[in-house]
């Protein structure tokens, strides 16, 4: 046993690249949609049924924390009541629930993407810690025990993880204030960096009001950046996956890259 520490089968390692490989394809997955569509339906105006297709992949975003724990499952080849109780946990914790003044709920935004991977972890941890130890009442106590304990951890969490959002985002604001050619070097090789990383770019790009020549140049850097490591992968993936990293999100290579950081090198100086 080269791990002295193993959940179930899984030794710490391999547990933790499958939770982050199944956060990468969930965010894909939940992401891709309105990646494909956002830009075309401009053409297209206010018809009723573009409204109609917004609200739908505006949903699917919102619903990442969901298919990441899914995903997490499907990697650690869990069961559909494993896999739903990591989602319970993942939901009510991931930044995508609201409450408003009238103590009524809502779905918006996709969340904060780091919390949502800090709570599949813990959460399947959990699961495969207590899947074996209760029996015939798996069933009735581990959704309600993964919810209330790794929903409540997440929840504690969830402001530190979007004050470390913010704190990063206003490193890479300070980036602005340089003149147009050193600000536009350091904006694109920080979004490359950041599309494959557990933080959110877009988060960061909408807490420091990125526009105008800064966000050209975040896009540009996010562009470098994806088409790097879709032609560094193209000979092991099949062509969908490596279209997948320019159309949906080079995030899918987010476990690889924190696995191995010398692979952000290549993507950090072509985005620069």
């Amino acid at each position: 046993m080269t791990q002295r520490f193993r959940l179930n089968t899984y030794s710490l390692q391999d547990f933790t690249l499958n939770v982050l490989n199944g956060n990468s394809l969930g965010i894909i997955i939940a992401l891709i949609p309105a990646a494909l569509t956002s830009q075309l339906l401009t053409f297209f105006g206010q018809h009723p049924w573009v409204t109609t297709v917004t609200m739908m992949t505006n949903v699917a975003q919102s619903m990442l924390p969901i298919i990441a724990a899914f995903a997490v499952g499907a990697f650690l080849r869990l069961g559909t009541l494993e896999s739903a109780a990591i989602a319970l946990a993942s939901i009510v914790s991931g930044g995508v629930v609201h409450s408003n003044s009238n103590g009524l709920y809502t779905l918006a935004g996709s969340g904060a993407i780091l919390n949502v991977m800090l709570v599949t972890y813990l959460s399947a941890g959990l699961v495969l810690l207590l899947q074996d130890k209760l029996g015939q009442l798996k069933l009735i106590f581990l959704p309600t025990i993964v919810l209330l304990v790794g929903g409540s951890i997440g929840l504690v969490t969830l402001p530190w993880m979007l004050t470390i959002q913010g704190f990063i985002g206003s490193l890479v604001a300070s980036a602005t204030h340089f003149s147009p050619l050193p600000m536009g070097i350091i904006l694109g090789m920080a979004f490359a960096a950041l599309i494959v990383s557990p933080l959110s770019s877009v988060g960061i790009a909408t807490a420091i009001n990125l526009a105008g020549v800064g966000a050209g140049a975040a896009n540009a850097g996010i562009v470098a950046g994806a088409l790097t490591l879709a032609w560094m992968s193209a000979t092991v993936n099949p062509i969908g996956g490596t279209i997948a990293h320019v159309i949906g999100s080079p995030k899918i290579q987010m476990a690889n890259l924190l696995k191995k950081p010398l692979l952000f090198v290549p993507v950090i100086l072509a985005a620069g």
